[in-house]
Parts: C-alpha cells; structure tokens; sequence
C-alpha cells in the first residue's frame, strides 16, 4: 500500500494534559472513506487494529466486547463504528478515548487523518492529516503511543 499506513504526529494539546494510562481502554471507529475504493472500507481499520493490539502501551476495546456493547445499545453486531456510534459505545463501555480515521484522494496520492477523541467531552485529544507523501511519515502505533500514553 502505498501509504503503508503512516502519519506523522504534533500533538495538538499538552500531551500531559491528555495522557491516557496503561489502564485506560480505547475505542478504534471506522474509517471514514472519502476514496471510493472499497478496498479500503476495512483493510486501514483492520491493519491499525492489529497495530494498535501489538502495543503495550494502548488497550484496545475488544471485538466481542464492541459486539456486546452494541448489542446493549439495541444496534446490529456489525453496525458501523461512525464517530458518533464510536463515541456512545466508548461512554458505555467506559472507556477514556476513541479514534477516527478518514482516507481521501488528493490527485494520484492519499490523505490520511487521524483523530483521538475523549469520549465524554468530546474533545480532541490529538490529532494529525498527512498526505502519502509526507517526508516525516511515522507508524500510527508510534504516534498514538506518543500522543495518548505516559510511557
């Protein structure tokens, strides 16, 4: 993938300010897909999960858990994670943050976003767009262990 699912980080606030702990759990929404590519409707969703998993720093909201906490919201299983779903099943499954990606073409390249919200006020703990090609490009995992974590 030509993007390779990179972005780059500043943080947007004092990261002390927002700093989750190795206790807190967070929510991944889906992207957002402004390409029209369907390729791409779960594979960036799945790839940053599995990145996101790997970290010892950042605890992601399990599949059977989202799967439960829709079901309390009286949603189907498979109902899509938009900011707003991602946001209410966040605040019910008591986690601290949810993040949201969206992807867009910009001529023959991609825009990359990504966005760190609290889940109960709603505001935005970092965030960072990119493009692919972006000279300082870093791996998510890195940038949300350095944008969300005290580690």
């Amino acid at each position: 993938m030509v993007i390779g699912l990179t972005v780059g980080g500043w943080l947007l606030f004092s990261r002390k300010a927002h700093a989750l702990t190795d206790n807190d759990t967070i929510v991944l929404a889906d992207f957002d897909n402004k390409t029209g590519d369907p390729v791409f409707d779960y594979t960036l969703k799945t790839a940053l999960n599995i990145s996101l998993r790997q970290s010892p720093f950042l605890n992601m909201l399990s599949d059977s858990e989202v799967a439960k906490t829709l079901q309390q919201m009286t949603r189907p299983v498979g109902t899509k994670l938009t900011p707003e779903v991602a946001r209410e099943l966040c605040q019910r499954a008591g986690c601290k943050a949810y993040l949201a990606g969206t992807i867009g073409g910009l001529g023959s390249q991609y825009v990359l976003g990504l966005k760190a919200v609290n889940c109960r006020s709603g505001d935005t703990l970092a965030e960072e767009q990119v493009d692919g090609g972006h000279p300082k490009r870093r791996c998510w995992t890195r940038w949300a262990r350095r944008h969300l974590s005290c580690a």
